[in-house]
């Protein structure tokens, strides 16, 4: 422990600097882990969904679209016959309904 009676103006201003590198250092992790948790939810560690849907697709844009928007998807097939879409990846099914209704327009 140092006393502060004997502090010199050298040492506080190493205290000063060690003080704003250390918060800057945990700023940093702090940033690190909630980029983490982001990029991994707790969804994605359960490994791949698929996810069927009933839509009509009239072309290969609107499939492309679906495979664009959704964050995580590996594979999009599309039964235009019967009318079905089906997604696959590291996807929430909630979240692959939504945009697949947004992005094809029948909301």
């Amino acid at each position: 422990m140092i006393c502060v009676e004997n502090l010199n103006q050298s040492t506080l201003a190493w205290c000063w600097r060690w003080r704003v590198i250390a918060h800057q250092v945990r700023v940093k992790q702090e940033r690190e882990n909630l980029w983490r948790q982001r990029r991994d939810p707790v969804w994605r560690m359960h490994g791949i969904n698929t996810v069927e849907v009933e839509v009509k697709m009239d072309c290969e844009g609107c499939e492309r679209k679906v495979k664009k928007s959704v964050e995580g998807v590996t594979e999009v097939e599309v039964d235009r016959q019967g009318s079905k879409v089906s997604v696959s990846g590291y996807v929430e099914p909630s979240k692959v309904v939504s945009r697949i209704a947004h992005r094809t327009g029948l909301t």
